[in-house]
């Protein structure tokens, strides 16, 4: 039998929803990955298309971002950024697959304009969005996505991350 101050399911379960959600609230003032996280999923709970609109909001934040990404903060964003594939993945495609596939694609276009960047972090981080971009090589063929539409864009987005490439590695 585990010990009642393991941290599991059922021990966290005896602390009842109020306490959890009282502990919850102190985390997420201090931690702001939480705290996205957890929009996410209250958004969740309202439809994907809330989830969408968190999502997008997420992205636009981090493409408009300007400053330097210092070498220490290259793992939280690229774990900030799986977060939101994740939500994509989980929340959205299973209803919305249009929508879906939209911010998949808003997610390479952050690998494409961050793979431009000569910086080290920035070179160190695009790589990681970029194998993200492999989620569209197995994403079921719909007819919100058509196969005109997906060519065209695939092959826009592997003449771009090439020349970025190229550009990035050239002294």
């Amino acid at each position: 039998m585990a010990s009642s101050k393991t941290l599991n399911q059922a021990n966290l379960e005896t602390l009842g929803a109020n306490r959890l959600a009282q502990l919850l609230l102190e985390l997420v003032a201090v931690d702001a990955q939480t705290k996205r996280r957890l929009r996410l999923e209250l958004a969740s709970a309202n439809g994907s298309g809330d989830v969408a609109g968190e999502v997008a909001k997420r992205l636009a934040t981090i493409a408009k971002a300007e400053a330097f990404v210092d070498w220490n903060k290259v793992k939280p964003l690229a774990r900030d950024i799986e977060a939101q594939r994740r939500a994509i993945m989980e929340h959205i495609a299973p209803t919305d697959p249009a929508t879906a596939f939209e911010l998949l694609w808003k997610l390479i276009a952050l690998a494409v304009r961050c793979s431009a960047g000569a910086t080290t972090a920035m070179v160190r981080w695009a790589p990681c969005l970029q194998r993200r971009s492999l989620f569209l090589a197995r994403w079921p063929l719909r007819p919100a996505c058509p196969l005109t539409s997906l060519s065209t864009r695939c092959s826009t987005a592997s003449a771009t991350m090439t020349m970025s490439s190229s550009t990035a590695s050239s002294p």
